[in-house]
């Protein structure tokens, strides 16, 4: 009887062995898995970054610049008569398209604008005329920084390389970007394009102009302010 009770406890056992194990693959195969990033729905993934295009637009490009008389640096502002620009039409970024481009301006009597005929005529005449190719100016900006910030803005140092009087110099710029509005300026120091004897001809005939009432000395700067701005065109996908 010893034994008989011996065997069954041990089927017993064996019994509750086999359920228990049963109950732990069941439990496995219930469990739930996290899903794999393959497996995310369309609405759980990031929205693709929008693609721009700027196209550059001549009609929208104004040339700038400010001459300086009298001891305090009166200004005497005045545009040029864009005559061409070389370079790409578009690109998918300002700075690439901007930098891209050089832009040529003429000097003739009939280009330079400062809402005074006699002025525009000196100017023509004594300075640009004194030039060595005077008749043309070119600019093509170089350097510009390429980070924008979440406005699409940028800004800081540039340079621009002009060539003017047979010399080409580059020179230091400043710069903004305010999404599609783009503004360059840049102080020109006469010495860089060896302009001694077109400063000296228009001082010569602008010295009644050029005189101070204040303290009587006739001042013509060797400096000039020149400013490029333009609006792009923008388009996005």
């Amino acid at each position: 009887m010893m034994k008989k009770a011996h065997w069954i406890l041990g089927l017993a056992l064996v019994a509750g062995m086999t359920v228990s194990c049963g109950d732990d693959k069941n439990e496995e195969k219930t469990e739930e898995k996290a899903p794999k990033a393959s497996e995310e729905t369309p609405a759980e993934t990031e929205e693709e970054a929008e693609v721009c295009t700027y196209t550059f637009k001549p009609e929208a490009t104004v040339v700038r610049f400010t001459g300086f008389k009298h001891a305090n640096k009166t200004a005497v502002p005045g545009t040029f008569e864009i005559k061409q620009f070389d370079g790409p039409t578009s690109a998918s970024s300002q700075h690439e398209l901007v930098m891209g481009l050089t832009g040529t301006v003429e000097t003739s009597q009939k280009s330079v604008f400062t809402n005074d005929t006699t002025r525009d005529r000196k100017l023509s005449q004594f300075f640009f005329g004194k030039m060595v190719n005077g008749a043309n100016i070119s600019a093509k900006v170089l350097n510009m920084n390429a980070e924008y910030d979440v406005d699409n803005n940028s800004g800081g140092k540039c340079s621009v390389e002009i060539t003017m009087n047979d010399v080409t110099f580059e020179t230091s710029a400043i710069y903004t970007i305010e999404d599609t509005e783009v503004s360059i300026k840049a102080t020109l120091d006469f010495n860089n394009w060896n302009l001694d004897e077109a400063h000296a001809s228009i001082a010569e005939a602008c010295e009644a102009k050029h005189t101070s009432e204040a303290d009587g000395e006739a001042i013509t700067h060797k400096e000039a302010v020149l400013e490029i701005t333009t609006s792009l065109e923008k388009s996005c996908e």
